[in-house]
C-alpha cells in the first residue's frame, strides 16, 4: 500500500507500516512501529476496539500500570486521586464509600474488607463510624482496624522524617487524621492555611502519641498474661510434685 503523503516519523517514507482510520497519516514500513509500548508512538491503536488513529486525531489515553490504550469511543480511564496518572478498571483501586482511585503505588492508602476484599481508603476506615461493607455488610474485623492504625501510624512517621522536604500527599496526610477526629469529613475547611496546617499537625502528634500508648498497653497485657500462665504452670508442676512425694 502506498500514498502521496509523507510519514509522521521520518516524513520520507511513502509504504505504509500503519495508517490513521481518520485522517489516513500514516508510518512506514523503515520507521520502528509496535503494539507495545504506545507512549511515544505517532500512530497508537485502541487495545479494546483495535481502531488506528494518530494523536492529531485522538491522543488516547494510557493506562499508567499496565500500558492499557483506550480510545474516547470506548470510554475514559480513571484518575489516581493523588498522583494523577490515568488507570484502567482493573489496575485502579477504588473505594467503595467515597469513591476515591488510587493507583498500584498509593494502593497501600486503602484496606481491603477481610470478607468480600471490596477496597476501603484509609480516610473512610478511619472515621469512627465502623460501618458495615456496602457488598458483603460485615463488620471491620479487629485486624482491619489495627492494620488501618498502623498504616496511618507509619504514614506519620514518614511525614515527620520528610517534613522539610516537599511531600508527595501533603493532603492525605491532613484529610486521614482529621478523619481520626471528626468523623466522615473527606475535605478539609475552607481556612487559613497556616492554621489549617497547625491544626492538622497538632492531630497528627495526638494521633501518634495514643497509638503508641495503645501499643504500649497491648505490651504491658501480653507481658501480664505471660507470667500469669508461667505462675500457674509453675504452681501445678510444684502441686504435682508434692502429690507424687506424698
Amino acid at each position: 500500500m502506498t500514498t502521496d503523503n509523507s510519514c509522521l516519523h521520518c516524513s520520507e517514507g511513502q509504504k505504509v507500516q500503519v495508517s490513521c482510520d481518520a485522517c489516513h497519516a500514516f508510518i512506514c514500513v523503515d520507521c520502528h512501529w509496535c503494539h507495545e509500548f504506545q507512549a511515544n508512538h505517532e500512530i497508537r491503536v485502541c487495545d479494546r476496539c483495535d481502531s488506528f488513529l494518530c494523536k492529531e486525531c485522538e491522543d488516547m489515553d494510557q493506562c499508567h500500570d499496565c500500558g492499557e490504550v483506550v480510545c474516547k469511543s470506548c470510554g475514559s480511564l480513571l484518575t489516581c486521586k493523588f498522583c494523577g496518572s490515568a488507570l484502567c478498571e482493573e489496575c485502579a483501586t477504588a473505594c467503595a464509600k467515597c469513591g476515591i482511585v488510587l493507583c498500584g503505588r498509593d494502593a497501600k492508602f486503602a484496606v481491603d474488607c477481610d470478607t468480600c476484599k471490596l477496597s476501603y481508603c484509609l480516610v473512610c476506615l478511619a472515621s469512627g463510624q465502623k460501618d458495615a461493607c456496602i457488598r458483603c455488610h460485615a463488620r471491620p474485623s479487629k485486624r482491619m482496624e489495627q492494620l488501618v492504625h498502623l498504616r496511618l501510624k507509619s504514614i506519620y512517621k514518614a511525614f515527620q522524617q520528610s517534613a522539610r522536604n516537599n511531600d508527595a500527599h501533603p493532603h492525605l496526610k491532613r484529610a486521614a487524621l482529621a478523619a481520626m477526629k471528626n468523623s466522615n469529613k473527606h475535605c478539609e475547611p475552607k481556612v487559613d492555611p497556616a492554621l489549617a496546617k497547625a491544626q492538622a499537625d497538632a492531630a497528627a502528634a495526638e494521633l501518634l502519641a495514643e497509638l503508641e500508648e495503645e501499643e504500649q498497653q497491648q505490651r504491658h497485657s501480653t507481658a501480664t498474661k505471660s507470667s500469669k500462665k508461667k505462675k500457674k504452670k509453675k504452681k501445678t508442676t510444684t502441686v504435682q510434685a508434692a502429690a507424687i512425694s506424698s
